[in-house]
């Protein structure tokens, strides 16, 4: 998956002093994007790491259901799942889930290690990760 930044400039002079952590959007957007110049688009590229493709190929034919977490753009994170085999060339289904930071500490458990001790907290457990996965 390629990834496009749009470059530009604007000359400006600001005092040595000024404090960039007090830029909220809003303010950006009044002073710094007025009167810039487009110079062009930048495309890069950061391709999976080899042996990846496989890996995933290796464990859904060991039937192991594979999931991708990222941060990309759902256009993004999609097209580098197709590339990696996680999700099927023309599978055209919405195969993600846009979460929120708060969602996701709402419905992860935490700790490191979890046992099935037939409690009632341990079957919760079980179907939440059988339901995510």
């Amino acid at each position: 998956a390629r990834r496009v930044l749009g470059i530009a400039e604007k000359r400006a002079n600001f005092p040595a002093d000024y404090d960039w952590d007090k830029a909220t959007g809003d303010h950006a957007k009044a002073n710094f994007l007025p009167d810039m110049v487009f110079i062009g688009l930048f495309g890069i590229q950061d391709p999976p790491k080899a042996g990846v493709k496989e890996a995933v190929e290796d464990c859904h034919d060991a039937g192991v259901n594979v999931i991708m977490i990222t941060g990309d753009h759902p256009d993004t994170g999609t097209a580098i799942a197709k590339e990696i085999s996680i999700i099927a060339e023309g599978d055209d289904k919405l195969p993600f889930t846009i979460i929120t930071d708060k969602e996701l500490a709402d419905k992860v458990p935490s700790g490191d290690t979890f046992v099935d001790d037939g409690s009632e907290e341990a079957l919760r457990l079980e179907a939440f990760w059988t339901q995510v996965v």
